[in-house]
């Protein structure tokens, strides 16, 4: 069910903010911006490593490493790289940092007697050019196969995620399918609802019947819907849409 709801978006033009692609592969994903969780929004793209580990992951900016994380689940092993533009992006579910960063971690570990550790170097400590080594592609914490979760977020004052796909071009020529519209009676202590489906008539979305009747001061509207995207088997969530 996707529901009216909006992300945080920066107000300068995300157009004149320069990112890489993290992964030297085409850049086709699993999950993109937005989706439903089970208690959350994806914050991030997931971008398909061919189901293996071990891809070299590359700082999309110039910047430096603010934040590592290691923990058993979540994000498992995690970089945070702050950039001077304003952004943070993070790279996460890593199977083994690069190795002067992967020094590093290990040497807090045995300081802290922990596995499991987060860490903020200062900005001296690993400044990143964009396209440098920073770590490999794994599988680590909560993750449910071989990918890279990759965010990018505003990190100029609180830190807000951005939708990836405002700084990539992606192959994506497939537009999304809606399915049934949902009208909720919101007036009443046990919340009503009725199903109305959504047909394409090959040029656009029409509600059958033709008219809704609403009987409820306060109504609320859900769609179902899925996107599509080329390349992929999956089904996506939808970003962004409107009712006129």
């Amino acid at each position: 069910m996707i529901f009216l709801l909006g992300f945080y978006q920066k107000a300068s033009s995300q157009s004149s903010t320069k990112f890489t692609s993290p992964l030297d592969i085409p850049l086709e994903l699993s999950a993109n911006f937005g989706e439903i969780r089970a208690n959350h929004f994806h914050t991030g793209f997931d971008i398909r490593t061919n189901e293996r580990t071990g891809y070299k992951v590359y700082a999309s900016a110039d910047g430096y490493i603010s934040r590592i994380k290691i923990s058993a689940g979540g994000y498992g092993k995690a970089i945070y790289i702050t950039h001077p533009n304003g952004y943070m992006t993070v790279y996460a579910h890593l199977e083994k940092f690069a190795e002067e960063i992967a020094s590093y971690v290990l040497n807090e570990q045995y300081s802290k007697q922990s596995f499991e550790v987060e860490l903020f170097p200062s900005h001296e400590k690993f400044p990143v050019a964009q396209g440098d080594l920073i770590a490999y592609s794994g599988n680590s914490g909560s993750s449910g196969g071989p990918h890279l979760h990759f965010e990018i977020r505003d990190a100029s004052g609180e830190t807000y995620p951005l939708n990836p796909g405002l700084f990539f071009k992606l192959n994506d020529t497939i537009t999304p399918r809606f399915f049934n519209l949902h009208l909720y009676s919101l007036d009443v202590l046990q919340v009503e609802h009725e199903r109305f489906p959504i047909k394409n008539n090959g040029v656009n979305y029409l509600i059958k019947p033709d008219s809704i009747i609403v009987n409820s001061a306060t109504s609320g509207i859900g769609i179902e819907a899925k996107d599509f995207m080329n390349n992929s088997g999956n089904d996506f969530g939808i970003y962004e849409f409107s009712l006129t």
